[in-house]
């Protein structure tokens, strides 16, 4: 896992696009909040962590179907919340259409879409790209704590 090249952005929004995800809103700048999994043929795994503000919100997990139930998703959710963790960030949502269940099991619980902080109600997936239907998730995390001063 690592993040996308520059030159990689047309394969990740492909991807994206494969999987039924939005891409309206991805630009260049957004590269360095993907964590991208590579074949020999290119990009077959991607997700990402938006910063909005204090809060943080897990966009784009995305598999290419040839690839999936192999734990790549799994594996780019474990290394996106170690990366939120290390943020010391304490919460993460999340809308899905059709991933409620991937992400229960991995600790997310539903919540009112009215009951999402400010910032991630102002981004572009909460107010035009994720349909109103969609699933509004947030997973708690355990941050690291914090290491001691060496002496």
């Amino acid at each position: 896992m690592s993040e996308p090249r520059l030159d990689e952005l047309p394969a990740l929004l492909a991807l994206l696009d494969e999987c039924a995800l939005p891409i309206a809103d991805l630009e260049t700048q957004h590269l360095p909040a993907f964590l991208v999994c590579r074949d020999d043929a290119g990009l077959i795994a991607a997700a990402a962590l938006e910063s909005c503000g204090g809060e943080l919100l897990l966009r784009s997990l995305a598999v290419a179907p040839a690839y999936r139930r192999r734990g790549l998703a799994a594996r780019l959710l474990e290394a996106l919340e170690e990366r939120a963790r290390t943020m010391r960030r304490e919460q993460v949502f999340l809308l899905t259409t059709s991933a409620q269940d991937f992400f229960a099991g991995h600790g997310f619980r539903p919540l009112a879409r009215n009951a999402v902080p400010a910032a991630i109600a102002e981004t572009a997936q909460f107010r035009r790209l994720c349909p109103a239907s969609a699933t509004c998730m947030v997973k708690n995390l355990e941050c690291a704590p914090e290491r001691a001063a060496s002496p």
